[in-house]
């Protein structure tokens, strides 16, 4: 990893880091029904509220698992993965004690907890050697779960988030039929979603890979209500190169707006077993 990158990384897991003693998450409580969250008000317009109104209220917390840590590049030329974490997105979770991420990884979960403003401790890294370069584009965060995209969104969540409960979620499903692409999002939880867009990200397929996108927007989804659409597999974009425009679908990426459900989100295709190669244009 270039050192421009290494400091991005850096800075990222900077943000979910504290300096004092995490507060417990209080996991005595009695557990909720993960997709039943209650807003706790019976006003017709609860749940649609400004970003920054509804911060430090997220109960619930929705994305894709990931196993992440920090590349240390060692003085022999090796690298290794050191302060193992799991994250939804670019937030870092913080288990209760006794709670296993492992079997989720890779999976849309539904996380129920809290957003914790302490953060995540992580013990100092050592770094021996600079990482070789890498080729990459700005909007990659090369991790352990391979390259992220930054996006509109990423991280907004808090510094961490304390997980009571997780599970695999029910919400999204994207499957492939030919050169068609089916995303399906419904809102499993009790309160509305509003501005709802799911995004479908495209990386170019030939030479310096450019990107391109495809959206659909819904202004409020209600419990049980859905929000599917179709998508083209590959997408044709200008380029200055002759021959060099086909962009495959990569991930499916979905921001919305509550007071108790947040969204990191960002679903790499092949992850949800659906493969798009560009080997099918050529």
């Amino acid at each position: 990893m270039d050192r421009l990158a290494m400091t991005a990384l850096a800075a990222l897991l900077l943000a979910a880091c504290g300096s004092s003693t995490p507060a417990e998450t209080g996991s005595g409580a009695e557990e909720e029904p993960m997709a039943t969250a209650k807003t706790g008000s019976d006003d017709e317009g609860a749940g649609v509220v400004a970003l920054d109104e509804a911060g430090s209220g997220y109960r619930f917390l929705v994305g894709e698992l990931t196993a992440e840590g920090v590349e240390v590049c060692k003085a022999d030329g090796t690298e290794e993965w050191v302060n193992p974490h799991h994250a939804v997105g670019f937030t870092v979770l913080k288990p209760k004690e006794g709670l296993s991420l492992d079997a989720l990884e890779g999976q849309v979960v539904v996380l129920r907890g809290a957003v914790d403003p302490k953060g995540m401790r992580f013990p100092p890294v050592r770094y021996e050697a600079e990482c070789l370069p890498k080729q990459m584009r700005s909007d990659w965060v090369i991790s352990k779960s391979g390259i992220r995209l930054q996006r509109e969104g990423m991280g907004e969540v808090g510094p961490a988030f304390a997980v009571e409960g997780a599970e695999a979620w029910p919400g999204f499903e994207v499957t492939r039929s030919g050169d068609t692409l089916h995303v399906k999002l419904e809102n499993t939880f009790e309160e509305p979603l509003v501005s709802v867009v799911v995004t479908v990200h495209y990386e170019g397929c030939y030479g310096k890979p450019g990107t391109a996108e495809e959206k659909a927007q819904a202004p409020v989804l209600a419990h049980g209500e859905k929000l599917e659409r179709d998508f083209p597999a590959f997408v044709e974009e200008a380029s200055n190169t002759p021959n060099r425009t086909t962009h495959r679908a990569f991930s499916v990426q979905l921001q919305a707006r509550s007071k108790e459900v947040a969204f990191d989100f960002d679903r790499r295709l092949s992850r949800a077993g659906v493969d798009i190669d560009c080997s099918e244009r050529e």
